[in-house]
């Protein structure tokens, strides 16, 4: 298969604490906009949770024990909604993982990059890199795709950079987590 990678030039934001899915946004928000739009304005538009224990807490933060809650929930329309707020003019469409069969996955990645719009996929970070059975949820840009890896900007903070995993393993993250991938495209 043909390699097929993203025609942007990112420069990744390196992610704050349960922030990843703010440093993708500001990533890929910072190439079409010329606002200036902080992780943490994204955080606040989003309602992040913190675990109860965090030390960086105001009295105004949401927080809980459950690992699953830590971080940002994007619901229906959440990013449009955030998009629309911020006059940016990007557009974006979900597609939860369950409408794809492991052999349609690299298909969809294929044709997403090769429009020459932003991928984004929501997973789990502990089952994709430690193969633990953890459902922490994690998001990364896809760069790209070469055969059978897929080539993610990981915004970290742990994992931060260019990663390069197998798009099966991928696949079963996302699925493990019972997630998706989004698709970002400019609007004219």
């Amino acid at each position: 298969m043909e390699a097929v990678y993203s025609k942007y030039n990112y420069i990744l934001e390196k992610a704050e604490d349960y922030f990843c899915v703010c440093a993708v946004l500001k990533t890929i928000i910072q190439i079409h906009s010329n606002r200036s739009i902080s992780q943490q304005e994204i955080a606040n538009f989003f309602n992040i949770i913190y675990p109860s224990d965090y030390p960086y807490i105001s009295d105004k933060s949401i927080t809980s024990k459950d690992p699953n809650d830590w971080g940002i929930k994007i619901h229906k329309d959440g990013i449009n909604n955030l998009l629309k707020a911020g006059n940016i003019p990007l557009k974006e469409n979900y597609y939860p993982i369950n409408q794809f069969q492991d052999w349609q996955f690299d298909d969809k990645i294929r044709e997403i990059l090769g429009n020459g719009y932003h991928l984004v996929c929501g997973f789990c970070s502990p089952f994709l890199y430690f193969h633990e059975d953890k459902k922490v949820g994690h998001v990364a840009i896809i760069y790209g795709i070469e055969n059978e890896n897929v080539i993610l900007l990981d915004p970290g903070p742990e994992k931060f950079g260019r990663q390069v995993v197998q798009s099966i393993d991928l696949y079963q993250a996302i699925h493990f987590k019972k997630d998706g991938i989004w698709e970002i495209i400019p609007k004219l």
